[in-house]
């Protein structure tokens, strides 16, 4: 019985691919949604490139401990192997900032929308006796896997609670809110205001694109929910029929839900049916200068966005079931994103022709125009909170001490070999 209840949390982390949209996507919808407005913000003035070193120094005679590399790490509740400073290749693009001395913010933003998916929230687990891995933190053990990239699912999925007046698109175990998403989006705004505070504006604005990244995650529908009812009707067709035998009862979901997700995001990157491509005429709707409401706090920000998703995953399941018919839940894994061997699934061979093909393509193309262009939003509104409230900035050590009602204090220094 237990493993039934939490089986439909499961279905997130093991169906569901860490990333909400690619590399190149998270970096495209921040230049576009800022460029307007890059000017009179003054997002294109210079500042100069330092080194995390040059903020960590700047902390360590307010907090010691956190003056090292590997306790700052450790006291953001992030793998603290992942070195934040690091300037990879991963990161940089053609003409990027890899040996720059000054960089605009606009670019920070952009470049660096990125960094979280560089494994900083991935491989988060404690070892019990006999040396096996658990959860660290208390939703990650919801979301099922606590090693490998599917692991950091927990910082980049996050389900509304359960509401009576919405009780299907908000079905879930358990019946609170799961995972950590718009919790992230304002750790790393607080963050930024540290650096702010410090005089250090490259990693004010570099935060700040971590920040961003959560807020942008929280777009993707799939991203914001676990299971609509057509998803839990499929895979209940399947566990009745081969998936009993070859998925067992966990895996007869997971097929479902997972082909489903990742149909839909390799779709959005290759379409068929509209001239110049879904994703490209959607990340039009991006730019502009207007704003999102903020309620509040950032992490209310987020969690507007969340809820704004979460109404759009029942349609968006039921739009791609349409397109599809039954060859999306038959036997076949769909791949997306290299899964095997650098292997993606063709959508073209799934997708059915005919009106059931047009209207399905049509309610896609309104979802996504839908999140990109709140995307666009969304993303001014929280830069313009961040310059705004610069205006009334507060100390770094009143800063450090929000830090600690999001994070909880730093106890005594972690050892690099914990």
């Amino acid at each position: 019985m237990k493993k039934t209840l939490t089986a439909f949390l499961l279905l997130v982390s093991l169906t569901v691919p860490a990333y909400g949209w690619n590399l190149s996507d998270h970096r495209e919808i921040a230049r576009r949604a800022l460029e307007d407005v890059a000017k009179d913000w003054g997002l294109d003035v210079p500042c100069e490139v330092h080194p995390l070193a040059s903020f960590l120094d700047k902390l360590k005679p307010l907090r010691e401990p956190l003056g090292d590399p590997w306790q700052f790490s450790a006291s953001l509740k992030i793998n603290p192997k992942v070195d934040l400073g690091t300037e990879d290749s991963l990161r940089f693009h053609e003409g990027g900032a890899k040996g720059k001395k000054s960089l605009t913010p606009i670019r920070i933003l952009e470049l660096y929308s990125t960094d979280p998916d560089d494994g900083r929230d991935q491989d988060l687990f404690i070892r019990d006796a006999s040396g096996r891995p658990h959860a660290a933190f208390e939703d990650e053990k919801w979301f099922g896997a606590v090693q490998g990239p599917n692991s950091q699912a927990f910082r980049h999925i996050e389900k509304p609670p359960f509401s009576l007046a919405h009780p299907l698109r908000t079905l879930g175990i358990p019946f609170r809110s799961v995972g950590e998403a718009s919790q992230r989006a304002e750790i790393y705004f607080q963050l930024s205001r540290l650096a702010f505070a410090l005089e250090e504006d490259y990693w004010g604005w570099r935060f700040l694109a971590g920040g961003l990244h959560y807020l942008e995650d929280l777009h993707q529908p799939y991203h914001a929910g676990q299971i609509t009812p057509l998803l839990f009707r499929k895979g209940l067709g399947v566990l009745l029929s081969w998936g009993r035998k070859e998925k067992g009862f966990l895996g007869s979901f997971a097929h479902v839900v997972s082909n489903s997700h990742r149909f839909f995001e390799t779709y959005v990157d290759r379409p068929e049916g509209r001239d110049g491509g879904l994703k490209d005429e959607a990340l039009k709707a991006v730019g502009g200068t207007d704003l999102a409401d903020v309620p509040g706090a950032i992490a209310d920000l987020a969690r507007s966005v969340r809820d704004a998703s979460n109404v759009q995953f029942g349609p968006l399941a039921e739009a791609v079931g349409r397109m599809t018919g039954e060859s999306l839940y038959g036997s076949e894994e769909f791949f997306s994103d290299g899964d095997v061997s650098g292997v993606n699934s063709d959508p073209k061979d799934f997708i059915l022709e005919g009106p059931a093909f047009e209207e399905a393509n049509a309610a896609i193309f309104g979802i996504v125009m839908d999140r990109f262009a709140s995307a666009g939003r969304v993303t001014r509104a929280y830069i313009h909170a961040s310059l705004e409230d610069r205006k009334h900035p507060k100390t770094a050590g009143e800063i450090l001490l929000i830090l600690d009602n999001l994070l909880g204090p730093m106890s005594d220094p972690i050892k690099p070999e914990d």
